[in-house]
């Protein structure tokens, strides 16, 4: 289980023993010295929780032996690094990308939408650094490689999720590092789209105007005990993971349109395998 997800399961559980034992936020807080806000970021997973405060709240709802011990436990084991964190930190510096990779790496079902480029999970080493070279500002050879790396170690949970891929046919249309970068890269998700457990469609391009014009998204899945899904949006200086459920609720209906809209996935691959031919 991944830090990310330790943090969401320890905080829901501290949310459910408030909840249980009918205090406000703003009586907990109180009692435990620390601000409303404070204790709110705690239970919203936005921050780990210091063992002082942990211990604090255990008193308050009354919780010892092994629930306590365990929830120390797993307290510890959310501050831990996840492997993301060790790359360079210009290509981890948004807090809800962090959030992104510790969710997909316990994820089973992925619904991405991708407008302007395909989604991480999908791209070759070429496509990825030419993306992350021309989105990057003043990015460093480095720090542009550690963002190739992360990609493509982010592939290697494709065995085990569920992916359902959405892409704008105006994604494969522009030559992102040249004709023979894209054409490796559309062969690639041709091959992908085959994969049992991955399915991709293509929006064609006749369709001007749709429910996802206005950016990509991502709606993460993981199965319980955490039982949380999850929105991932991304800008070029900004990022942000919604977890309330009318907003997923939002964007799951935006998605069932969306690959209502598209081509089937035998009609995609035909189509895939036309815009592979513009780049010859």
């Amino acid at each position: 289980m991944s830090p990310t997800v330790r943090r969401r399961r320890l905080t829901a559980e501290l949310k459910r023993l408030r909840e249980a034992s009918g205090l406000t936020i703003d009586e907990v807080a109180q009692d435990i010295g620390v601000s409303k806000s404070a204790l709110s970021r705690i239970e919203n997973g936005l921050v780990g929780v210091k063992l002082p405060v942990l211990r604090a709240l255990f008193r308050v709802y009354e919780v010892t032996g092994q629930q306590a011990e365990f929830l120390e436990r797993l307290s510890s084991q959310a501050a831990q690094k996840g492997w993301w964190q060790y790359f360079a930190a210009e290509t981890v510096e948004l807090d809800a990308t962090k959030t992104l990779i510790g969710l997909e790496e316990e994820a089973s079902t992925v619904n991405d939408f991708s407008l302007t480029f395909l989604s991480g999970l999908l791209q070759t080493r070429d496509y990825a650094r030419a993306v992350i070279r021309g989105a990057t500002l003043d990015a460093s050879d480095e720090g542009v490689e550690n963002g190739v790396q992360m990609r493509l170690r982010r592939q290697q949970r494709l065995g085990d999720l569920r992916l359902w891929s959405v892409i704008a046919e105006e994604a494969l249309m522009r030559p992102i590092g040249g004709p023979q970068v894209m054409r490796a890269q559309i062969e690639h998700l041709i091959a992908k789209a085959q994969s049992r457990r991955i399915t991709v469609q293509v929006l064609a391009k006749e369709h001007r105007e749709h429910p996802g014009i206005t950016g990509p998204f991502v709606i993460l899945g993981l199965e319980p005990p955490l039982n949380l899904k999850a929105v991932y949006l991304e800008g070029n200086l900004w990022d942000a993971c919604l977890e309330g459920p009318d907003e997923v609720a939002l964007y799951e209906r935006t998605f069932d349109v969306l690959r209502a809209m598209a081509l089937s996935p035998q009609e995609s691959l035909e189509r895939l395998q036309t815009n592979l031919e513009n780049f010859t």
